[in-house]
């Protein structure tokens, strides 16, 4: 049989011979540039969410430094110059004459509750009078200013029998630290602050972060534009590829 003859197996079909189309739709620049701006937003509220959290804390932080720095000034400059050995006893002249003091150069807007205790946890003075005489245990933080000879800022637990005279007040800021009477008795000074402060010094603290996150998130988004601009058309290419691709095999085939 010579090579004409051989029977040749007839061809099979594997691609239709019309040009194959893409199923894929086309990348519009308006939805790339909706995404991108999506993506920025989606970006942008989670930044602000940290810089809530952050600057709250940052301005707590700085309130107790600053009610602390206060308090400070305060037991020195008045509150121990008015301390006598005689309000260890309840000496009324002593009581006087510490309540002078602290109505005088300490109440106020940035101070709204002073006492002044021993270390039995004894309230020796108080602007709040029925308050004098009173006996609450000293907590773990209180023990420890006596024994270290520290200061020590929180924020209040008005729920603390101790300070049921302060839960009208709002949320407060309190300071505690040692000072001494004249024959060297160590008694613990306390004051309490509004917490507004803490709210006031947000505010200014997130004004800052909000142009800084801002600007940054504005500057991310039309640095990545002309990367996206790419990528698009990086991708219109790709699939520009493939359609030629499919076209030519569709040729082969058919």
């Amino acid at each position: 049989m010579s090579i004409d003859q051989v029977v040749r197996p007839p061809w099979i079909s594997v691609a239709a011979g019309a040009v194959a189309r893409s199923s894929e739709p086309a990348v519009r620049p308006r939805r790339v540039f909706v995404q991108v701006v999506a993506g920025a937003l989606v970006v942008l509220a989670a930044v602000a969410v940290v810089g809530v959290i952050a600057s709250r804390r940052l301005a707590e932080a700085a309130a107790m430094t600053y009610a602390a720095k206060t308090a400070d000034v305060l037991a020195e400059a008045v509150a121990q110059p008015a301390l006598s050995d005689g309000l260890l006893t309840g000496s009324p002249a002593a009581l006087s004459a510490m309540d002078q003091a602290v109505r005088e150069h300490m109440l106020g807007s940035a101070i709204v509750r002073v006492k002044i205790w021993d270390s039995t946890g004894r309230i020796l003075y108080s602007d709040a009078s029925s308050l004098i005489g009173q006996r609450f245990p000293l907590g773990a933080e209180e023990q420890d200013v006596l024994t270290h000879l520290q200061n020590r800022a929180d924020v209040s637990d008005l729920t603390s029998p101790e300070n049921r005279l302060e839960r009208g007040q709002g949320k407060l800021l309190q300071v505690y630290r040692p000072i001494w009477t004249p024959a060297g008795t160590k008694v613990l000074f306390e004051t309490y602050a509004p917490y507004d402060e803490v709210t006031v010094r947000t505010g200014q603290i997130w004004k800052g972060f909000a142009g800084v996150i801002l600007t940054t998130v504005l500057f991310l988004g039309v640095w990545r534009m002309p990367s996206t601009g790419r990528w698009r058309n990086r991708l219109e290419q790709s699939r520009a590829h493939r359609r030629a691709l499919r076209l030519t095999t569709s040729k082969r085939c058919s």
